[in-house]
């Protein structure tokens, strides 16, 4: 299975005149390859595919950087000849980081053969890139950042289309069936095992059998583990290793190196988190001071989250348990999980073409400790999100939040019902470490603040950014 969209996606980058080469962007085994495949299939192209981990005979070729070589070369590979493909043929360069001169051939393409339809993909390419000092075709390639599949995807492969056509026609304050909340929070809960990486949601639609699913994300993680040795040094594959041993016990929690590696240099420490970072194993959160957008992000201050829920909860052992028990504690003790649930969501609400990150907001100190979830920005406006597992839970931070910068409208995600608070408030002209004030009337002071909290239950965050445009 491959997220759907994919395929329009790359049907629109295929029809549109003057076309770019395109470089499809993700993690190792969220689709890319597959998504291309079935482009092809879909809009009837001959696919000129070409791995080249497995093609070192063709750096010669790629060094000269002339695409007419490089063609003819591919052809031969492929056994079709060395005559130059037509418009109804994509050339697909996978695992394009093997040979870095072919991503720098990309610009030669587009100047000297601009009908020919070029696709390149590669999960370490930011390794080649660092390695080879080179930088990408500026101007000359377009992006496309492929991400696993959702929640909504799920359901839909699950044949339960009308709870997707529900999400997607709701409006804020119109009532919500309870039925159908049931029957999402049911999916919801499975889904938080099984993921959404397209291996496991495919085995899990054809068997309906987590213990399946759960070897499918063992092998998955294997091979994550594996690359290790493609972008680490020998002498740090045992430290890197314990990183990512430790960081599902830490998701979500601002990053303390002394807790991933105790008794080494905080610089090591950070080198090698950063390596998952850039291999996309691993997501970065930065803490934003929220004043304004573009955010204003301090690289210092930061948290992660991984690629997936489903092999978070692998990684957590979490499908060790019973299944009844499993499910049952999903929303009530894995708070971890529901973050780390809407934080890939939150990346897939963000343009194809561009680069995936969030932010979150930290205040620390004696006694004014705040942290907001997530900030994202809708139409230019920040928008706080704060996360709930369950049915309950205070705001505090988010409330802290909201007063100080003056917020007009935030999220929070739950188990409930979709509801909206209302809250009026003044600004706090005690101390800063003081607790937001209660709701006033809004007749008490001219100076008094409004903000509305768009509460959504977790299963809606696909529909954020267009609740919170309708709403406002």
């Amino acid at each position: 299975m491959i997220p759907r969209h994919a395929i329009w996606l790359l049907r629109d980058w295929f029809l549109t005149k003057p076309r770019k080469p395109l470089f499809l962007r993700g993690a190792r085994q969220v689709g890319k390859s597959t998504a291309v495949r079935q482009f092809a299939e879909t809009l009837g192209l001959e696919l000129l595919e070409v791995n080249l981990e497995l093609a070192s005979s063709l750096r010669p070729a790629f060094a000269t950087l002339d695409p007419q070589t490089i063609l003819s070369e591919i052809g031969f590979l492929l056994k079709r000849g060395g005559s130059t493909p037509d418009e109804k043929t994509v050339l697909f360069l996978d695992e394009v980081q093997a040979i870095p001169s072919a991503i720098q051939s990309l610009r030669y393409f587009y100047e000297k053969f601009p009908n020919i339809a070029v696709i390149a993909a590669g999960s370490l390419v930011e390794f080649a890139l660092e390695d080879a000092q080179m930088s990408m075709p500026v101007g000359r390639v377009e992006y496309l950042y492929l991400q696993q599949l959702s929640f909504e995807e799920f359901l839909v492969a699950l044949d339960e289309t009308d709870l997707v056509d529900l999400m997607n026609s709701y409006s804020l304050g119109a009532p919500f069936p309870a039925t159908a909340h049931d029957r999402l929070c049911a999916r919801l809960r499975t889904f938080l095992l099984v993921g959404g990486m397209p291996e496991a949601i495919d085995t899990f639609v054809r068997t309906k059998d987590l213990d399946a699913t759960r070897k499918v994300q063992i092998n998955l993680i294997n091979t994550y583990r594996e690359d290790f040795n493609k972008y680490c040094k020998r002498q740090d594959l045992v430290d890197l290793q314990t990183i990512f041993d430790r960081l599902p016990a830490i998701v979500g929690d601002k990053i303390k190196f002394s807790k991933l590696l105790p008794d080494a240099r905080a610089a090591k420490a950070k080198y090698l988190l950063d390596l998952l970072f850039k291999s996309q194993v691993a997501l970065k959160v930065s803490h934003a001071a929220g004043n304004g957008v573009p955010f204003k992000e301090d690289s210092k201050v930061f948290k992660s989250y991984l690629l997936d829920c489903g092999l978070l909860g692998n990684l957590n052992e979490l499908q060790e348990l019973p299944t009844e028990r499993m499910l049952e504690l999903i929303f009530t003790n894995e708070g971890r999980l529901a973050e780390q649930f809407i934080a890939q969501h939150l990346i897939g609400l963000k343009p194809l073409g561009q680069r995936p990150t969030l932010n979150y907001w930290l205040r620390e100190g004696k006694k004014n400790n705040a942290e907001v979830d997530f900030l994202i920005s809708i139409a230019g406006r920040i928008v706080p999100i704060e996360v709930k597992a369950g049915e309950t839970g205070r705001l505090r931070s988010l409330l802290q939040f909201v007063q100080e910068k003056d917020s007009k409208v935030a999220v929070r995600f739950d188990a409930n019902l979709p509801s909206l608070q209302y809250l009026n408030f003044r600004p706090n002209s005690e101390r800063e470490s003081a607790p937001p004030s209660h709701a006033v009337s809004s007749e008490a002071s001219e100076q008094t603040k409004h903000c509305t909290v768009i509460s959504l239950p977790l299963y809606l965050v696909q529909q954020t950014n267009r609740l919170v445009r309708e709403f406002e």
